[in-house]
């Protein structure tokens, strides 16, 4: 309830913004505290911990991760007239992300049956951070999808504020894979924990990036 009440407050304060660096800023400090509150729901109301029970606070935090990722893409992104079409892009982008990350999880390792709650549950985070973002933003655009996937073209201030995050997340994501086979036997160890954790750091991380990289394009144009 509280991500939603803030993400409701940012759509309503940023709702007639343009697009410039300052503003870019503005909106990323506020997507970095929105979704840091979501992540941290589980802990501060249930007091649950990932390392304790992975499944529960995955599970648990992923509903206000979702609400909070499309109600900002709803009140920063262009054309933000079209909230209804940018929603069920939201939710088109989250059931297919989480799909194809589930199918690459299992592609390079992860069990089929045994944890196959726990891979489903990193495969919506994946996409809730990862795709999201860039699916409200592009839309069914086959080749802008490319373009921005493929060849990394990032076109505009918009493009770029939500692509670099999402590169954030899936290299964070990747180089928690590197922990799991080492012989440590660390709690911290056990999958999914590394992978999510770092594909949230990445995120944080791509935000900040994502600011820097919209200031030097603003500079350079201006």
């Amino acid at each position: 309830f509280s991500s939603l009440l803030f993400s409701s407050l940012l759509f309503s304060s940023l709702l007639f913004s343009q697009m410039g660096w300052r503003v870019v800023a503005q909106q990323h400090v506020w997507v970095a505290a929105l979704t840091a509150l979501s992540l941290l729901a589980p802990w501060g109301v249930l007091r649950i911990t990932l390392l304790r029970d992975p499944i529960m606070y995955l599970a648990t935090s992923l509903c206000p991760l979702v609400v909070t990722q499309v109600a900002v893409q709803v009140g920063t992104g262009p054309r933000r007239v079209q909230w209804l079409s940018r929603i069920v892009r939201g939710i088109v982008g989250l059931l297919g992300g989480s799909a194809a990350f589930h199918i690459v999880a299992v592609a390079m390792g992860a069990y089929v049956v045994k944890d196959a709650v726990r891979t489903l549950l990193w495969s919506c985070h994946m996409a809730s951070l990862a795709v999201i973002p860039v699916a409200c933003t592009l839309g069914g655009s086959y080749d802008a999808w490319i373009r921005l996937v493929s060849r990394n073209e990032p076109r505009s201030s918009d493009e770029l504020s939500c692509y670099v995050p999402s590169v954030g997340t899936v290299v964070g994501a990747w180089m928690g894979v590197f922990p799991i086979p080492l012989d440590w036997d660390r709690p911290w160890q056990v999958w999914p924990i590394p992978c999510v954790v770092g594909a949230w750091m990445g995120y944080f991380v791509g935000l900040f990036l994502a600011v820097i990289l919209v200031w030097r394009r603003r500079s350079k144009k201006d």
